[in-house]
């Protein structure tokens, strides 16, 4: 019953916006090329509304449901959902950019780490700082729950990486 209540509220968040792959608007369902209506929800709305399920239009997610927990396609999904499906798509814009910058940052600071870990021999250098997940000290090894582990914190090794790059370096500390 709760996930039916969970996809229901999830159906409600995709449909309150306009879909950017076939320009359905929100309170209507996807369209196909030629403008008919399909059940199959476009990753691009599921994306915008920051949901990734479900990605059809159904109320049940069973393989086995009878075919009558599937709305028509031709009622109003305001009627069948019980809700107004007011058009959020500017507000799910906004929030769908700021998810997408913090991705590219994240994909970023990856490649910021990557080649400074690659551009020389760090072991000592990663092993001089303590470690500010774990709070492993100078010289210790990062540590799980007590236990040592064979790779270091990534926080260990972007503070390593921060204290060691130059300002006028390419990767300088302006993450």
């Amino acid at each position: 019953m709760r996930e039916a209540a969970q996809r229901r509220i999830n159906l409600i968040g995709i449909l309150s916006v306009r879909c950017p792959h076939c320009g359905a608007p929100a309170a209507q369902l996807c369209r196909t090329p030629k403008g008919g209506v399909v059940r199959t929800l476009h990753g691009a709305r599921r994306a915008l509304a920051g949901l990734h399920d479900p990605k059809e239009y159904a109320l049940q997610d069973d393989y086995y449901r009878p075919d009558n927990d599937e709305p028509s396609l031709h009622d109003d999904p305001r009627r069948v959902l019980n809700d107004d499906l007011v058009d959020r798509t500017e507000q799910a814009s906004r929030e769908h950019e700021v998810r997408e910058r913090a991705k590219a940052a994240a994909r970023a600071q990856r490649a910021r780490r990557e080649w400074w870990l690659n551009s020389s021999m760090r072991e000592e250098t990663v092993l001089s700082v303590q470690c500010p997940s774990c709070g492993a000290g100078s010289g210790e090894a990062c540590r799980d729950g007590g236990k040592p582990l064979r790779r270091r914190h990534v926080e260990r090794v972007d503070h390593a990486m921060d204290n060691s790059i130059a300002p006028d370096s390419p990767w300088g500390s302006g993450h």
